[in-house]
């Protein structure tokens, strides 16, 4: 079973694809890897836990629009996964602040080979960060004398080694010769989108540090990309998000959820809203001018938007989590599995529906989607 989505993130008309869900709002390989895709005039930090958009050595936003200017869109992101199994039980795991780990980077082991030092070796890293260019001048060369690919090239995780219980097909590659098998050297290459692509292979099947979830037995590929344009384009990232049910579970209620803390520049005057038809939740400035923030000197009298549109799914629901110091305990960040699993569904964290009156809390008309409307 797989589940396949893309997310689109874009200033102007901020859109979000793929999710049923977005609001805003000790370790084997304990050292995460963290990568830049800067293949348009957007430049995004990503790494290898299942964490979007942040640098998590200095905890500072990572989504820098136009980039090399120091200012921000995004804080930070991820993704949430769950569903309940053949036996009602709830299986769940969520990327949200912190580094408390709940996504672990490779792919899924049936033969439990994390700790495997051929495991290690070939799954230290996640993130696979490759050029059109390079593809293409691969493709016209391979086969010369002297020529000497890649190490992205070479290292492609097209296969996996079913001796550690990994599945034997993994990214998706050119195979020239369709003997299933990733040979760069006689002419395969990496089969991405766009300009420029980092993919990555997490799976969720060691301890769940996030939510304390019990674990779903995903396999979790993520393919950024971003493409060089004369329009919005040039400012848009792309997401293509497929999750691989390796486990023994089975679904009938499975969700996929984008949680996405917009900061536009500084980020106390920022505003929301939604346009459920387009599949759409946007995030803008509150005023004309946006102040500067973290030595960045903001967008002054020029803010940009963000969005997030869901290309191929329609969003069940759209709403924001509030800070802990702002809202009531119902409504802050939630911290158990239960509480994932209410915003998963369109409630609050004490189980009641969010509401058209006050500020979505307490109410007596049920919502889906946020502030949606002419804002």
């Amino acid at each position: 079973m797989a589940h396949n989505f893309k997310t689109t993130i874009m200033k102007k008309t901020i859109l979000i694809l793929g999710t049923f869900l977005v609001f805003i709002s000790q370790l084997i390989n304990a050292q995460q890897t963290m990568d830049t895709l800067n293949g348009n005039s957007v430049s995004a930090i990503i790494n290898d836990r299942g964490r979007l958009f942040n640098n998590p050595n200095t905890n500072l936003p990572g989504y820098e629009y136009p980039a090399g200017s120091g200012n921000h869109l995004i804080f930070s992101g991820g993704f949430w996964f769950g569903g309940t199994n053949q036996n009602g039980d709830l299986k769940l795991a969520a990327q949200l602040y912190g580094l408390e780990k709940e996504f672990y980077n490779g792919p899924f082991s049936n033969t439990n080979s994390y700790l495997d030092p051929a495991y290690l070796s070939s799954y230290a890293t996640a993130i696979w960060t490759v050029k059109k260019s390079d593809i293409i001048y691969h493709i016209n060369n391979y086969n010369q004398s002297g020529y000497i690919a890649p190490a992205v090239i070479l290292n492609w995780p097209g296969n996996g080694d079913s001796s550690l219980g990994v599945a034997e097909q993994l990214a998706p590659y050119v195979d020239i010769n369709n003997n299933g098998i990733y040979e760069p050297n006689l002419g395969d290459y990496p089969c991405i989108k766009g300009d420029m692509a980092s993919y990555q292979i997490m799976h969720e099947d060691l301890a769940h540090l996030t939510t304390g979830g019990e674990k779903i037995g995903a396999e979790i590929h993520m393919m950024l990309y971003q493409i060089q344009s004369n329009n919005f384009i040039d400012s848009t990232t792309f997401i293509d998000v497929k999750v691989i049910n390796r486990g023994q579970n089975s679904f009938s209620d499975f969700k996929a959820t984008m949680f996405m803390d917009f900061d536009i520049g500084y980020f106390g005057d920022d505003y929301l809203g939604s346009f459920p038809s387009k599949n759409l939740i946007y995030g803008y400035n509150g005023d004309i001018f946006d102040e500067g923030v973290n030595g960045a000197s903001g967008y002054n009298n020029t803010p940009p938007a963000l969005g997030l549109m869901s290309l191929n799914k329609d969003f069940e629901y759209t709403w924001f989590v509030n800070r802990g110091d702002l809202g009531t305990p119902a409504t802050d960040d939630p911290s158990t599995v239960a509480d994932y699993w209410n915003y998963m569904n369109g409630k609050w964290k004490d189980g009641t529906y969010w509401t058209y009156e006050g500020s979505g809390y307490g109410g007596t008309t049920p919502v889906q989607y946020i502030y949606d409307g002419n804002p």
